[in-house]
């Protein structure tokens, strides 16, 4: 790429600004009027940091305030090996850190976190992970979704 030399800094003097009227909605009337149904959400490259920054405080908020399904999983998936309680352990600091941690809903939330190591450069890794999430799905009745 090569760089506009009358603008250095051509990508900081055209970035849009947004803004949108607070409307002053309660964070419950923003949630669905039924439950969606039973899911699970796979992460891939769950260690990373946009896994815990962003990720799973936005999904731990949805849960504290009733926007997942009653039946849903969060498998994370890396190439760094973790077992579930460890990738737990990492999560709830995430939380912490991010100021999202909520004590009460904490222990129910992490029940549905499950962590697989996967090797992204072999196949009979994935082939595993899917073995995995077909095994979770069944024990949990997901419903294959």
């Amino acid at each position: 790429m090569k760089r506009n030399v009358n603008h250095p800094n051509i990508a900081e003097s055209t970035m849009a600004t947004v803004s949108a009227p607070d409307l002053g909605l309660e964070p419950l009337d923003c949630v669905a009027p039924e439950r969606s149904d039973p899911c699970t959400i796979v992460i891939m490259g769950a260690t990373g940091d946009l896994t815990s920054r962003k990720l799973i405080p936005a999904l731990f908020n949805l849960y504290l305030n009733e926007g997942l399904p009653d039946r849903f999983l969060i498998v994370g998936s890396s190439r760094i090996e973790l077992d579930e309680q460890e990738f737990r352990t990492n999560m709830q600091s995430a939380l912490k850190k991010a100021g999202a941690y909520d004590e009460a809903g904490w222990p129910s939330f992490a029940e549905s976190l499950y962590y697989r190591y996967t090797d992204f450069k072999d196949l009979e890794s994935f082939k595993s992970l899917a073995q995995d999430l077909r095994d979770l799905d069944q024990k949990f009745e997901i419903g294959g979704n």
